[in-house]
C-alpha cells in the first residue's frame, strides 16, 4: 500500500500530517517534519519508519533512551505497522492513517444540465411519484 500518512494527534505538532512516501526519521536531527514541532523529549536520532521488501511500513526505535511505544507497548524490535496504529515518541502521539480520500466530485450540476438539455426542465422540477417505480418493479410498490 502507498499513500499512508501519520496524523500527529498530540504533542507540539498536533494537527500536522506526515506523508509516508519512503523513509521517515524522527529526532532532533531529523528533517523538519521528523522533529515533530521541536519535541524536546526526542533524542537526536529517535525512531524510523521505512518500507519493507513488499511495501509494508516498518517502525523501529534506533536506540533512544526515552523509548518508543506502539499502541501502548514499548518497541524493542522492528514492527510492521497497520492503519490505526498509535505511536508514542517523546511527547508526541502519531496515528497511522491510510491514503487521503480524494475530494468528492460534484456531479449534480452535470446531471442537472444534461436533464435540462433533454427535457427543457431542471432536475428540481421533476415530480417525485411512485408510478415510475411501479413500472420498474413490475407491480405494486410497498411503503
Amino acid at each position: 500500500m502507498s499513500g499512508e500518512r501519520l496524523q500527529v494527534v498530540d504533542g507540539p505538532a498536533a494537527g500536522t500530517q506526515i506523508p509516508l512516501a519512503g523513509e521517515q526519521d524522527f529526532g532532533q536531527k531529523a528533517g523538519e517534519l521528523g522533529t515533530l514541532g521541536n519535541d524536546q523529549r526526542l533524542a537526536a536520532h529517535h525512531a524510523r519508519i521505512s518500507r519493507g521488501p513488499t511495501g509494508e511500513l516498518v517502525f523501529y526505535d534506533v536506540g533512544a533512551r526515552g523509548g518508543t511505544y506502539l499502541n501502548g507497548k514499548r518497541v524493542s524490535n522492528a514492527v510492521v505497522l497497520t492503519t490505526g496504529d498509535r505511536i508514542q515518541i517523546g511527547d508526541t502521539t502519531l496515528e497511522l492513517a491510510g491514503p487521503a480520500m480524494p475530494e468528492p466530485v460534484a456531479s449534480e450540476p452535470v446531471l442537472s444540465e444534461a436533464y435540462r438539455e433533454l427535457t427543457g426542465e431542471t432536475a428540481a422540477e421533476i415530480p417525485v411519484t411512485q408510478e415510475p417505480l411501479q413500472g420498474l418493479l413490475g407491480g405494486t410498490v410497498l411503503s
